[in-house]
């Protein structure tokens, strides 16, 4: 493939972004604005699709729809993403609260369970990172909203339980691998005090197994029995990484050598680095005993080493750049600033 003038803002990889994101367009065309969970690329939304989606798959669209927007000049990807976040924020309870599953053609809620995790989590992300990128404070506003409930609901001495979005009462008590990305969202709207609580939290129980179980039973002070395994997620890994400012804070440094133990520690092998399944502590040794599941933590692996380099390397000592992102109009360098 031939570079053309212009790349990277221009050529053929942005013909085929533009000609994947056409071909998602139908799962928008509901009565609600919101999306379909599922599309066939060739035909379309498949007949007898379920309209119910999680809400994360409602909200997670902004930040490429409308990088995709200012770069080709064609504004309906924008648009529609836009009009799923406007529609999504009409459904909120009386309380201020979404729930995990909507039924996008009717904009009922099938599922009432509200946290800051699985279902639901990228969403709040995408609306603050939407409002940066977008210069947009409608979107910001949303975000800020929603903290003030999130707070009021859900925060249990800086963990933030699952509740029923219609009463806030308390449904599961339990911090899930997916939150972790919370703190991070907070820095980015200047809560520090608030972000760096909530990771030691985080840390501390990172620090018990090694990793962040799926599920951890915040009461009882332990990993969930069936939801114990670590599948390679990086949200506390990118929160961390968002929180530590500045880099020479020498707790934060701890934490990241502690990252780099457990996984040299615990998801090595003999062929590479491998998803934990499950882990738990024996009663007759007291010691944790990993279950190595087949996955490659390929993704995490090259993430993290070049987040860890780039932490705890000064830039004067870098040879070689960790990251890079071209930047060829203002439109990029508003998300140059989000990651």
């Amino acid at each position: 493939m031939d570079l053309e003038p212009g790349w990277p803002c221009s050529g053929p990889l942005l013909r085929l972004a533009e000609d994947v994101a056409t071909r998602l367009l139908p799962a928008f065309d509901t009565k609600t604005g919101m999306p379909y969970g599922t599309v066939n690329l060739v035909n379309g939304v498949p007949p007898g699709e379920t309209s119910v989606t999680c809400t994360a798959g409602v909200g997670t669209f902004v930040v490429e729809f409308a990088t995709l927007s200012r770069l080709t000049g064609n504004p309906v990807f924008e648009q529609v993403a836009l009009r799923a976040l406007r529609a999504l924020w009409k459904t909120r309870t009386s309380i201020g609260l979404v729930g995990n599953h909507i039924d996008v053609q009717l904009g009922v809620w099938t599922a009432t369970d509200s946290g800051i995790g699985a279902g639901v989590d990228s969403y709040y992300e995408y609306l603050v990172k939407g409002a940066i990128m977008l210069q947009m404070p409608e979107l910001m506003h949303m975000f800020k909203e929603y903290e003030k409930t999130i707070s009021k609901y859900m925060k249990r001495d800086d963990w933030y339980f699952w509740v029923e979005n219609s009463s806030g009462k308390v449904t599961m008590p339990v911090f899930q691998s997916l939150e972790a990305f919370w703190p991070g969202l907070l820095t980015l709207i200047g809560d520090l005090e608030n972000a760096r609580k909530s990771l030691y939290n985080y840390h501390q129980v990172w620090r018990e197994y090694g990793f962040t179980p799926e599920f951890y039973e915040v009461v009882h002070g332990r990993a969930h029995p069936k939801r114990d395994g670590y599948p390679s997620d990086q949200s506390w890994l990118r929160a961390w990484c968002t929180c530590i400012k500045p880099p020479t804070d020498p707790h934060f440094l701890e934490i990241g050598v502690d990252i780099l133990e457990s996984i040299m520690h615990s998801a090595k092998t003999e062929c590479g680095y491998a998803t934990v399944s499950s882990f738990s502590c024996t009663s007759v040794i007291e010691q944790l005993v990993y279950i190595i599941s087949a996955g490659l933590m390929s993704a995490v692996i090259v993430r993290l080493l070049a987040l860890l380099y780039s932490v705890h390397t000064p830039p004067a000592e870098r040879a070689v750049p960790v990251f890079s992102l071209w930047v060829c109009h203002q439109h990029l360098q508003h998300i140059c600033a989000l990651f």
